[in-house]
């Protein structure tokens, strides 16, 4: 559990930053698309590029992610499901699924 915490951690951090290097250390080396409410993203670079520096900083002028209060649901050795509903914030945080 403390290790997807500190993966959780250190994706806000990155965010926050938008630091390319810390951002796609944390991707598997696998091709992991990233799912949006209107695009899907399928490697790594097109997420860090579209998503983060492209979709994001072209909505947002700023984003900080809310990551106190977070639960965190071991669902199995590689799958774990994250929370962050009943924190105290007026900002809605998404459930989130983490597979290793």
């Amino acid at each position: 559990m403390e290790e997807i915490k500190q993966l959780v951690y250190n994706y806000a951090k990155a965010i926050h930053t938008q630091n390319e290097k810390d951002f796609k250390a944390l991707w598997s080396s696998k091709e992991n698309p990233l799912i949006s409410l209107t695009n899907q993203f399928n490697e790594i670079d097109a997420i860090y590029n579209d998503f983060l520096i492209g979709g994001i900083q072209r909505l947002y002028e700023s984003i900080d992610l809310i990551i106190e209060g977070i639960e965190i649901h071991q669902i199995d050795d590689n799958k774990a499901l994250l929370d962050n509903t009943r924190a105290q914030t007026s900002k809605i945080v998404p459930t989130t699924l983490i597979t290793a």
